[in-house]
Order: structure tokens, then C-alpha cells, then sequence
């Protein structure tokens, strides 16, 4: 099979994608998150420093819920 040759445009990237700004909304509030604000939000470190995805997505659903009301 011969290899395809991908340019990395704007529109590979999603840059010209109306909702991209919400995906870099939400890797903002992702990174946020995890590196300032674990337990001031009130989630808990596991044993091996890190945090349930479950625990996360859950946070991140009910911020998203309470910003659209």
C-alpha cells in the first residue's frame, strides 16, 4: 500500500473549525484542572499521584452544565 503524504493545514488541525475554540476551551479547563486546582476543587490524588479519569470527566460535565444555565 503506498503512503499517503498528510499536510498539517488548517483544516487537518481543526483551526478553521467553528468548535475548536470549545476544544481549546476545554484543554484549558483540562489543564487547569489537573495542574493547579485537583483538590482546591475538591478531587483526590490516587495513591500514585494521579487523578480518576471518571473523577475528571464528572467535574468537567458539571462545569460544562452550570456555565450553560
Amino acid at each position: 500500500m503506498a503512503a499517503r503524504n498528510f499536510k498539517y493545514s488548517s483544516q487537518r488541525t481543526g483551526a478553521s473549525d467553528p468548535s475548536s475554540g470549545k476544544v481549546v476551551q476545554l484543554s484549558k479547563a483540562l489543564s487547569w484542572l489537573l495542574r493547579h486546582a485537583v483538590l482546591k476543587e475538591g478531587l483526590q490524588f490516587q495513591s500514585d499521584g494521579y487523578v480518576f479519569v471518571e473523577d475528571v470527566l464528572l467535574y468537567l460535565l458539571i462545569e460544562f452544565m452550570v456555565s450553560q444555565n
